[in-house]
């Protein structure tokens, strides 16, 4: 008789404890005032032989960046790699920066973005920039942007993102160069 009722506790505590594992939110996902960039970036090594260029690496990717009010930025260069861990933002050839806004969904994050910035263009005269919708995978405390997992990060050098939230348009995509 004892161990029934040892069976019947042990049952009643496990399925407590799994209906409090149940009723608990997973934490909200906060993106104003955070840059994401890819959880693993290949660094590639241009001139490995050259004594003087030999540590130079870099990587072509987007940085993510959000602020407050939903607006959004996102950064497409080739970035380097700077001393312990940094990421120097913005190197050559040139950059392309896009602005506009963003707003959480179930299980996913849609922006609508359009290029404002652009150093080099090869585009033909005429051709303008089209606002564009990409829809990002939300996996717990992750984005999956285009396929590649992106991460929160805070070591970043060189030009800083303010620098490139300055030029972001006060009308048109809705955001604003100001938090």
């Amino acid at each position: 008789m004892p161990t029934k009722y040892l069976l019947l506790a042990v049952l009643l505590g496990s399925t407590s404890s799994g209906d409090a594992a149940l009723s608990i939110a997973p934490p909200k996902l906060e993106l104003a005032n955070t840059v994401w960039v890819p959880r693993t970036i290949v660094w590639e090594q241009p001139f490995p032989q050259d004594a003087e260029m030999s540590g130079i690496q870099y990587a072509d990717f987007s940085l993510l960046c959000f602020r407050s009010q939903q607006q959004f930025m996102r950064v497409s260069s080739y970035h380097s790699r700077g001393r312990n861990d940094t990421i120097l933002v913005a190197t050559e050839p040139g950059v392309s920066v896009a602005f506009g806004r963003y707003h959480i969904e179930p299980n996913r994050l849609v922006v609508t973005s359009k290029i404002s910035y652009r150093t080099i263009d090869f585009r033909s005269a005429g051709i303008k920039d089209q606002v564009h919708t990409d829809t990002l995978l939300l996996i717990g405390q992750r984005l999956v942007y285009q396929g590649i997992e992106y991460r929160p990060y805070t070591k970043l050098a060189g030009q800083r993102i303010a620098s490139f939230w300055a030029h972001a348009p006060s009308q048109g995509s809705g955001a604003r160069s100001r938090d």
